[in-house]
C-alpha cells in the first residue's frame, strides 16, 4: 500500500524547512528584515491551519455516514 499523499506532505514540509534555514543562515539587510518578518513565522502559520484541517477532517470523519451507520 503506497501512501503517496504522506510522501507528497513530507516532501513538502522538508523544502520548507530547507527555504527557512537557508533564509536564516543568509544575511540581510536591516530593511530587509522588517519587510520579510521571520520566516518561521509562515511555518508556525501554516502548522496551526493543518492542525484545523486535520481536525476537520476527524470530525467529520466521525459523523454517522448514510448506509453504512445504523
Amino acid at each position: 500500500d503506497l501512501r503517496f499523499d504522506l510522501a507528497a506532505e513530507y516532501l513538502v514540509m522538508a523544502a520548507i524547512l530547507a527555504e527557512i534555514k537557508s533564509r536564516m543562515l543568509l544575511p540581510r539587510a536591516e530593511l530587509e528584515e522588517g519587510i520579510e518578518g521571520d520566516p518561521r513565522a509562515e511555518l508556525v502559520r501554516r502548522l496551526q491551519e493543518y492542525e484545523r484541517f486535520k481536525k476537520a477532517a476527524e470530525d467529520i470523519d466521525d459523523l454517522d455516514r448514510l448506509d453504512r451507520d445504523p
